[in-house]
């Protein structure tokens, strides 16, 4: 649900107009309130409500420094709760140290190869050790399947290309590869190949992150709140409703379904 659609909901359910502009924006005021106050929970109460999870990124061999504005599609993150870094190709979960200690720790920033596998944070981006090690599989489709890509002339099993990983076409489209059926034929969760395409193969980690909220605008088509949360918003947002309007309901009561609602 957007904030749009939230908005409605509540002025609906408050029988007002839900077109008022005055309505909308104080219901809007209302909205913000209670992201912001989901947000300031989670240091105490590892809700972790806000959080964002397996947002696909393209590793580039061979680099370990990823900008955010790169990498996400959105910068606003809060980058003291990046959850972790899942990189699927060699199985591989880094884990976070302070960006002082991989300074000290990793003394060869182009390495590939370590036992130990860090992450770490700075100036809005991502780093990596060891870096990735694959380089990316070009070539040109020479069948049309659906959510398919079929190469006779491919060697995807021989040139190390798993599940997982990531299919762009020469129009930017990209598709994760689901299945490595032959060395020849890949299944695509994304119908984006046809005969004659070119097309390139690259790795994809994941990174579970929390995003920061920011003022929703009456217009924005999504909330950065995880569906399964839209209820607790809506209770909380109704809370300010009925406080404006007493005669609406009992707020005291619609604060007990709040608070039950984050608890769970």
């Amino acid at each position: 649900m957007n904030a749009s659609s939230i908005l409605d909901f509540i002025l609906s359910h408050c029988d007002k107009n839900s077109s008022d502009t005055t309505y909308r924006a104080l219901a809007l005021k209302w909205l913000y309130l209670v992201l912001k106050d989901m947000q300031s929970r989670q240091d105490s109460l590892h809700g972790r409500c806000l959080e964002v999870k397996g947002t696909a990124f393209s590793l580039t061999a061979d680099d370990f420094d990823y900008a955010f504005a790169t990498i996400l599609s959105t910068t606003l993150i809060d980058t003291t709760k990046v959850i972790h870094v899942y990189e699927k190709m060699n199985d591989i979960t880094y884990d976070f140290i302070p960006y002082e200690r991989f300074r000290q720790l990793v003394a060869n920033e182009g390495a590939n190869t370590g036992t130990s596998r860090y992450f770490s944070l700075f100036a809005d981006s991502l780093l990596l050790y060891p870096v990735p090690n694959f380089t990316a599989v070009t070539g040109t489709a020479t069948s049309t399947v659906a959510s398919e890509l079929r190469d006779t002339n491919a060697t995807f099993i021989t040139d190390g290309v798993v599940a997982g990983m990531q299919v762009t076409d020469v129009a930017s489209q990209t598709a994760i590869i689901t299945t490595v059926s032959s060395e020849t034929r890949l299944i695509l969760d994304t119908d984006i190949i046809t005969s004659g395409e070119t097309y390139s193969i690259k790795e994809v980690a994941y990174i579970d992150y929390i995003k920061m909220i920011t003022a929703a605008t009456d217009s924005a088509t999504a909330l950065v709140v995880p569906d399964k949360y839209e209820k607790v918003v809506i209770d909380g947002v109704l809370e300010f409703a009925y406080q404006f309007d007493p005669e609406l309901a009992s707020m005291a009561d619609q604060h007990i379904k709040y608070e039950n609602g984050i608890a769970q």
